[in-house]
């Protein structure tokens, strides 16, 4: 049995008892309503060819001059089969110091391309390519991300892009799946502002 006088004669710690239990359940609410909000994504565009679906997601639509645009690109598996995709020739991808000398990157296997607003290419991610075989199997649903930053730099005279409209899009580039079939996929156009 609890005495309540105890609890009573000493103010200091039901007044410390009382804040510390709030400040937990004031935690805990907001923890839940964050975690029931749908997360945040950027504007995206996808292109479905089975066995293949092909990706683009900015991380928003408006960027000012000078800041990295994020970019994610995913190839999925939307077969109920394994896939064994070839591609041809690859490209390493550098971070935005590309150009000096810098460890080796990520091997890119997609491609992102930025066109200016008359429709002049101003970057794409795969320019420098190994041509060397390169497989990949993918179990269904499975999976190829692939994330980075664009500098907007114009990527043949490293120079920074000028304010207005551009698109981007994605590629796969001509994936082959055996027997001389192979696929390529293309996203449509997505629009983002360069302020």
């Amino acid at each position: 049995m609890v005495d309540r006088r105890s609890i009573l004669a000493h103010p200091r710690r039901t007044v410390l008892i009382a804040a510390v239990l709030g400040v937990i359940l004031a935690s805990s609410s907001i923890y839940a309503y964050y975690r029931s909000l749908p997360s945040q994504r950027g504007p995206m565009v996808s292109v479905r060819s089975p066995p293949f679906e092909l990706w683009l997601e900015l991380s928003k639509t408006t960027f000012v001059l000078g800041e990295n645009v994020s970019v994610k690109l995913g190839l999925k598996n939307v077969s109920n089969e394994n896939i064994t995709a070839l591609w041809a020739d690859y490209a390493i991808y550098y971070p935005p110091a590309y150009k000096d000398n810098v460890p080796p990157g990520k091997r890119a296997l997609l491609d992102f391309l930025v066109f200016d607003e008359n429709e002049t290419k101003v970057f794409q991610l795969v320019t420098l390519r190994y041509f060397s075989v390169f497989y990949q199997t993918f179990a269904p649903g499975e999976e190829l991300t692939f994330a980075f930053d664009w500098d907007m730099k114009n990527f043949l005279t490293y120079e920074l892009v000028s304010k207005g409209t551009y698109s981007a899009m994605a590629s796969s580039r001509d994936i082959g799946l055996g027997d001389y079939v192979s696929v390529r996929l293309d996203t449509q156009t997505l629009s983002f502002e360069i302020t």
